[in-house]
Parts: C-alpha cells; sequence; structure tokens
C-alpha cells in the first residue's frame, strides 16, 4: 500500500473536491449531521469553490487508486476586513436557515476569542473545511494535512494559524499538531428563541472550538 501524497490542490481538482465536501464532509460535518437538512447549499458549494480559487488549499490523493481525491483542506487568509466584507457581500443574499445558525454561533465563538484582538496579528492562516474519505481514515490523512498548512504559514505572511473544529475527531487533530483551545461553545448552550437546542450532532460531538497556533 503506498502512502498518500499530500499537494496543493489545482483547478482540475475542484470538482472532485467538491464531490468530496458533497459526500464525505458534509453529511458528517456535526453542524449539518444535526440538522434536518444534511446536503450542502448553493451558497454553501459557492463558497468553497471561492476559497479553492485563492489558490492555497490541500488535497490527498491516493496512488493505488488512481491518484483519487481522498482528503482535502481548504484555506484562506482571514483578516478582520475580510469578515466586514462577507457581511456586506452576505446582506443582500436569500437567507438560509443552517447558514444564519452557523454564522450565529461562529459569531458567538468570535466574541468570546477574537484571535486578532487576543494575538495582535493581522491575519491568520484560516483552516476551513477539512475532509477525508470514509475508506481512508485512521491514517493520519487529516493530521498531515494540517501539518502541511501549517509549514505553509509564515511562507504566506500569517505569524498565526486558526480553525474552528466543530468535530471531536478534528479537535484531536488540531491539538495533535501543537494548536492551543482559546474558546468554545457547546451545543446544548446554543439555542434559539424558544430554548431549544439548535445542533444536535452524535453526542461524541459536544462543543464548538476554535484553536491556534501563533508562529513566535
Amino acid at each position: 500500500m503506498s502512502e498518500v501524497n499530500i499537494r496543493i490542490a489545482v483547478p482540475d481538482d475542484f470538482e472532485d473536491i467538491l464531490d468530496g465536501f458533497r459526500t464525505y464532509f458534509w453529511p458528517y460535518e456535526p453542524l449539518s449531521s444535526g440538522q434536518k437538512i444534511k446536503t450542502a447549499t448553493p451558497s454553501e458549494e459557492e463558497f468553497v469553490m471561492s476559497t479553492l480559487q485563492k489558490g492555497m488549499s490541500l488535497i490527498a490523493t491516493d496512488p493505488d487508486r488512481g491518484d483519487k481525491v481522498v482528503g482535502f483542506l481548504t484555506i484562506e487568509i482571514l483578516t478582520p476586513g475580510l469578515l466586514a466584507e462577507w457581511d456586506e457581500l452576505s446582506k443582500d443574499k436569500p437567507k438560509e436557515e443552517r447558514t444564519e445558525a452557523m454564522g450565529g454561533i461562529f459569531n458567538k465563538l468570535n466574541e468570546k476569542a477574537d484571535v486578532f484582538e487576543m494575538y495582535k496579528v493581522d491575519k491568520v492562516l484560516w483552516l476551513v473545511y477539512l475532509g477525508v474519505d470514509q475508506a481512508m481514515r485512521g491514517k493520519n490523512i487529516g493530521t498531515r494535512l494540517v501539518e502541511r498548512s501549517i509549514s505553509m504559514a509564515e511562507s504566506l505572511g500569517c505569524k498565526g494559524i486558526e480553525i474552528d473544529c466543530t468535530s471531536a475527531f478534528s479537535a484531536r487533530i488540531a491539538q495533535r499538531t501543537g494548536m492551543k483551545c482559546i474558546g468554545e461553545i457547546a451545543f446544548k448552550d446554543y439555542v434559539d428563541a424558544n430554548g431549544e437546542q439548535i445542533f444536535n450532532p452524535p453526542a461524541i460531538h459536544t462543543h464548538m472550538r476554535r484553536f491556534v497556533k501563533i508562529h513566535e
């Protein structure tokens, strides 16, 4: 059995990544699996594609399966200005219930753990979506993708790396790669106006956690 290869994703890979996003990421993502709608929305797929076009995202390919894409890590450079820009762009778009709920929990976590305020950095390498084919899990592919991204950060002008982990498994990867948890929100505490829990993922997934690594 050959070892998977890790490399930067190129445009020819984008449809394969989008297929992975639909088949082995989104149905198991805790913010999706605990909701009625378990498929990616057009705006979520649009966001994935816009991130890929930045040219920083990584893939894992399996030489034993014809270099099939078996894992991906989509990456953005995050700045305070970019967050404001996204808010402006999204205000006139049709509202999607799950997307609104996801934005809400992200904003609550940002209030608790704003990496820009805490570390006085002006941009961070944001690890957005991490997915691994079910058939390839348990082979450290997710860890290798994150390790590779950490090694890229300084060359891209980022002293910080950030990942928001909704899954217990991605949180373990963040810890394994030397990242530090700076804030968390328990899913049981994120409720709607009627006091009902909004996200109800499998019991192993209990929190959304923000991890960072700062290069001195």
